[in-house]
């Protein structure tokens, strides 16, 4: 990755601050307003202000998650994902993003799910490394991955460090040799599926200093509004807890469950970020740009989205590039 001159900035204040353990909680504020004044893009200059505007409650959870964060996850792995995540993704790779939408006439999600097919991975090592340079052209630079083989993701993530990989594993897979391929990757968050075993993968993350998450897949409401996937979640540290709706979840059930969620961060009593996935992922897509777009491709390579155009377009990864599903599925407003 050749980084510019802005990245590079970033980083080295970003660094300044990490190192500064004395007072976490004053170079957060210290961070986030240097943020907010540099910020140009709406998305920027919403996310900064919501986050001001949280810490500037002294009482904050957030500010024991700062703290729980910066004594268990290894510094330089914050710094990497990130940068990742903030720059390459909400504002460098923003900014393509609506260039391309503009000039082309189609919707490009600002993050993109990819379940892996493990025997792809491995009979044909180019496939997804492939489709990973089409996205970065395009200006997506933040990617959610599943695979039955969690070994498949460490080369996927070395061939884009200018990217962040949120790693979808269930808690049997957080293996020491899938924690050792990700040792030279620090652009990744493992994300482990809260059930069995789940205690267990999550103190390995923890021991090793990885930055980790907890999901969960709900199809109703009372489990999660009530209070107990949450507290179970908590008690497991993660800096992140994700709540996904199954395929047959009803419209009501996701309402439900999102006011929920905003109600969780606006209170700011629990130390972890809590985002419902489809309705936070659109959330911030809308800042990216006026026309919302939300893509998920299966291990056949085939596209899942609740908004695309429909049937008889090229929709199979390995069939079509990325551009052309992308061009068929989600013409902007202005071209349909």
């Amino acid at each position: 990755m050749n980084k510019d001159m802005t990245r590079l900035l970033i980083e080295s204040t970003v660094r300044r601050a990490l190192l500064r353990a004395d007072s976490p909680a004053r170079e957060a504020r210290n961070l986030i307003d240097l943020g907010l004044n540099f910020s140009s893009g709406r998305f920027q200059k919403r996310l900064f202000s919501i986050a001001q505007a949280m810490l500037c409650d002294e009482h904050s959870a957030y500010y024991t998650l700062i703290r729980d964060m910066l004594a268990h996850v290894d510094r330089d792995r914050l710094l990497t994902f990130g940068v990742n995540l903030g720059y390459e993704g909400c504002t460098k790779g923003a900014r393509i993003i609506r260039a391309v939408e503009a000039a082309e006439g189609f919707n490009i999600p600002w993050a993109l799910s990819l379940a892996l097919d493990a025997q792809r991975c491995r009979s044909a090592p180019e496939a997804y490394p492939a489709v990973l340079d089409e996205a970065r052209a395009l200006g997506v630079h933040t990617f959610l991955l599943a695979c039955g083989d969690a070994l498949c993701f460490a080369p996927l993530l070395r061939t884009a460090d200018d990217c962040a990989f949120a790693l979808f594993v269930r808690a049997e897979q957080v293996t020491d040799a899938f924690l050792d391929s990700l040792e030279a990757a620090p652009n990744a968050l493992v994300c482990v599926q809260t059930g069995d075993g789940d205690a267990d993968a999550c103190a390995r993350l923890r021991a090793r200093r990885y930055p980790y998450a907890v999901w969960t897949r709900y199809s109703e409401t009372p489990a999660v509004t009530g209070g107990q996937w949450l507290r179970h979640a908590l008690a497991l540290h993660p800096q992140f807890a994700f709540l996904s709706p199954a395929p047959d979840c009803p419209d009501a059930c996701r309402r439900d469950v999102y006011e929920y969620v905003l109600a969780v961060r606006d209170g700011q009593r629990h130390p972890v970020l809590l985002m419902e996935l489809q309705q936070d992922l659109l959330l911030i897509d809308r800042f990216v740009s006026d026309d919302v777009c939300l893509a998920a491709f299966d291990e056949a390579g085939r596209l899942h989205s609740p908004a695309s155009a429909g049937p008889g377009a090229p929709c199979e990864l390995f069939r079509a590039s990325l551009r052309e599903i992308l061009a068929a599925h989600f013409p902007r407003a202005a071209q349909r």
